[in-house]
C-alpha cells in the first residue's frame, strides 16, 4: 500500500485492501476518516470485501465513506491504452487525516 501525505492533513494513496493495512493508516499515520472512491467494478477486479473492510474501519476508529467515482480503473486503462489491466496496489482512493 502506497501513502503519501500532498497536504499536512490530506493524504492520498493506494487502496486498503486488508485489516492490516486499515490499521497501519490509524496507527502510522494517524488517519481518522477514508473517502473510498472505487467503483464496483474496481472492488471486483482487486476481489474486495467491502462489507469486511468498512467492518474493519469502524473497529479501527476510522470513519470511511464510499463514493464511486464515474471512471473506473478498468476504464481508465482502456481510455490510456493499456492492455494488462491496472497494476496491484495501484487503483485510485483517498485517505484523509481529519482536522480536530
Amino acid at each position: 500500500m502506497d501513502v503519501s501525505q500532498i497536504l499536512p492533513n490530506l493524504f492520498v494513496g493506494s487502496y486498503p485492501g486488508r485489516p492490516e493495512d486499515i490499521d497501519q493508516l490509524r496507527q502510522e499515520f494517524g488517519i481518522t476518516a477514508v473517502l473510498n472512491v472505487q467503483t464496483d467494478d474496481d472492488m471486483a477486479i482487486w476481489d474486495l470485501d467491502w462489507d469486511g473492510l468498512e467492518s474493519h474501519y469502524r473497529q479501527a476508529g476510522v470513519e470511511v465513506r464510499r463514493v464511486p467515482a464515474r471512471l473506473s480503473v478498468s476504464l481508465m486503462d482502456r481510455c490510456l491504452g493499456k492492455t494488462s489491466g491496472p497494476s496491484p496496489g495501484r487503483p485510485y482512493s483517498f485517505q484523509s487525516r481529519m482536522i480536530q
